[in-house]
């Protein structure tokens, strides 16, 4: 067996050892995280059980967690009560993210490509970041009235400021060595943007989905609080009215289990997204 072949055999197993032990310690950490999660959430549902039997806070505004659970399990297992809104809420968010995602990509390639645009917009777009979006949502209603369109604008406004400031960083992050050896290889200025800026920027791209579903979210219901005759969030101004805590509460939760779900979507994106970029 020559030198070359020993040499190849070797390389080989040592690649095949490091990603085996990369996996290990991806599963290891992974079931550390579970385990950690596991213990705070059972620590957190006992606190509130004690606080619930001590009755250190009203039982009219703090149900127990079984009272919870009882009501979720009613309006989300055992009939359709809950769903229309959950259906409502998950559908207004997801087109936010998506109109959030189209304007903020747009914004952040002429902000990236046109410094004079980056230097007199960028100002304005940070005031309007700064407005606390429950205070300006009656404006949205003002100009595009009741329902979808109001809490839709006001998520998608929320979610589009993460994605414009990372694809603006994004398109940005292509230094001069990287231009030129596209150059010396005889590509064209659209194949640098194909294949050196866009998989650059999409590398800062996908994870700023994780802030904007997470405002698109919080816009949303924040919407529905507003000018909304359907969503979680009218679901819980409702069942505050009516002074239904466990209702409340089993709302609250549909809404942290979409955000999860969407969050987890978030992550897979990112996963499957560019790390990095080599010209061919």
């Amino acid at each position: 067996m020559s030198t070359k072949t020993v040499s190849a055999l070797t390389d080989g197993a040592s690649k095949r050892s490091g990603r085996s032990s990369r996996s290990v310690q991806r599963l290891q950490s992974a079931a550390v995280t579970t385990v950690a999660v596991t213990i705070v959430g059972v620590l957190l549902v006992m606190s509130w059980q004690w606080t619930y039997d001590r009755e250190l806070m009203s039982n009219i505004v703090l149900p127990s967690p079984m009272q919870t659970w009882d009501a979720f399990r009613a309006g989300v297992l055992e009939s359709d009560l809950y769903w229309p809104h959950i259906w409502a809420t998950t559908l207004a968010t997801l087109i936010a993210v998506a109109i959030g995602l189209g304007i903020g990509v747009a914004a952040g390639a002429l902000f990236a490509f046109v410094p004079l645009a980056r230097r007199t917009l960028y100002p304005f777009v940070l005031i309007g970041l700064s407005f606390p979006k429950i205070a300006v949502a009656p404006l949205f209603v003002l100009w595009f009235g009741y329902g979808m369109s109001s809490k839709v604008a006001v998520g998608a406004s929320i979610a589009f400021f993460p994605v414009l400031a990372n694809t603006a960083a994004g398109l940005r992050e292509v230094n001069r060595d990287e231009i030129e050896l596209f150059e010396s290889n005889r590509a064209t200025v659209w194949q640098q943007f194909r294949l050196l800026r866009v998989p650059r920027a999409l590398a800062f791209i996908l994870p700023s989905l994780d802030l904007a579903i997470v405002g698109a979210l919080l816009g949303v219901i924040a919407g529905e609080f507003v000018a909304s005759g359907e969503g979680l969030g009218f679901l819980v101004l409702q069942f505050s009215q009516m002074g239904d805590a466990p209702g409340v509460f089993a709302a609250l939760f549909c809404m942290a289990i979409i955000g999860l779900l969407m969050k987890a979507l978030a992550v897979a994106l990112v996963q499957l997204g560019p790390k990095n970029v080599t010209p061919n």
